[in-house]
C-alpha cells in the first residue's frame, strides 16, 4: 500500500495542503498524465511498472482520454535522495523520444542533498 504524507497548514491566513507520495508497493496503481502533446517518458532498465509501451516509452495520454493505470512490478521509494528517478521526460516526436533536458528532468523528480 502507497504511504502519503499529507502536510496541512495555516500561514497568514491561507490553508496550504501538500500531498507528497513516499512509497509505492506493487498493489499500487497509478495514473501518469499530460497537458503537453506527445509527451512520453523513457523508462530505463529498472522500471517498475508493467509498460505498455515499445522500447520503454510510455505516451502520457491528455487528462480527458481514457487510460488504464500502470500497475507497479515491485516497491519504489521515491524519497530515495540516492536515486535518479526510473524515467526521462520529453516527447515522442516522429518515431523518436526527445528528453526534455540534457540532465535531470527524471521521474519522479527526486531531490538530491546538495554536494551529491
Amino acid at each position: 500500500m502507497a504511504l502519503i504524507e499529507i502536510n496541512i497548514s495555516m500561514v497568514n491566513g491561507t490553508l496550504t495542503i501538500v500531498p507528497t507520495i513516499k512509497r509505492l508497493d506493487p498493489s499500487d496503481e497509478i495514473h501518469l498524465i499530460s497537458n503537453t502533446a506527445n509527451a512520453a517518458l523513457k523508462f530505463n532498465d529498472n522500471a517498475p511498472f508493467r509498460l505498455p509501451g515499445a522500447d520503454n516509452v510510455y505516451m502520457l495520454p491528455q487528462p480527458t482520454d481514457t487510460r488504464q493505470p500502470l500497475q507497479l512490478s515491485r516497491s519504489i521509494d521515491v524519497s530515495d535522495p540516492a536515486s535518479d528517478g526510473f524515467a526521462q521526460c520529453g516527447q515522442h516526436i516522429n518515431g523518436e523520444f526527445q528528453a526534455w533536458l540534457q540532465s535531470g528532468g527524471g521521474f519522479p523528480p527526486i531531490k538530491k542533498p546538495s554536494g551529491t
